[in-house]
């Protein structure tokens, strides 16, 4: 499972930079200062900005695991964490510039019906992890956290 996260995390950076490359070269009006560089966008400079944002985020936050055993896993743990914040940022850039959100009626709905449960995973993952060792806290990483009944702590014993 771990693995097909990680290869999913590759192709989720892929597909936000070709996004990128497609706006600045296929879309009236784009160009790579526009895809690249926040804030030079015009008149809609926040969505713009935003997706350059997240875009960064989900760049340096993404592919954080690969370099885990250099900067330590309080330092991973904590940038894999934050990683979710690139997707909130995302959120808004398509909610500010998305063509399905700008319309109307059922895919307009649909789609952010859609990032409820997303977002609510999200929230649990960062203030509940499922493992005492994915706890920011060093105090809770350490066992002193009783979870709550049925909880793994991932040795198999709860």
């Amino acid at each position: 499972m771990l693995a097909l996260h990680r290869q999913l995390n590759l192709v989720v950076l892929a597909l936000v930079l070709l996004h990128a490359l497609v706006f600045a070269f296929g879309m009236p009006g784009g160009s790579l200062l526009m895809a690249f560089v926040p804030g030079i966008s015009g008149p809609q400079s926040l969505g713009y900005t935003l997706g350059v944002l997240a875009l960064y985020l989900a760049l340096i936050l993404g592919p954080s695991y690969y370099p885990r055993d250099r900067i330590g896993r309080r330092t991973w743990l904590l940038a894999h964490q934050l990683a979710a914040l690139s997707y909130a940022v995302a959120l808004w850039h398509a909610l500010a510039l998305g063509t399905e959100i700008r319309i109307e009626g059922v895919a307009r709905t649909l789609t952010l019906a859609l990032q409820i449960p997303l977002l609510i995973l999200i929230v649990v993952r960062l203030f509940r992890p499922r493992r005492a060792a994915d706890q920011l806290s060093a105090t809770l990483r350490r066992g002193r956290y009783a979870g709550p009944v049925g909880w793994i702590d991932g040795n198999g014993d709860g």
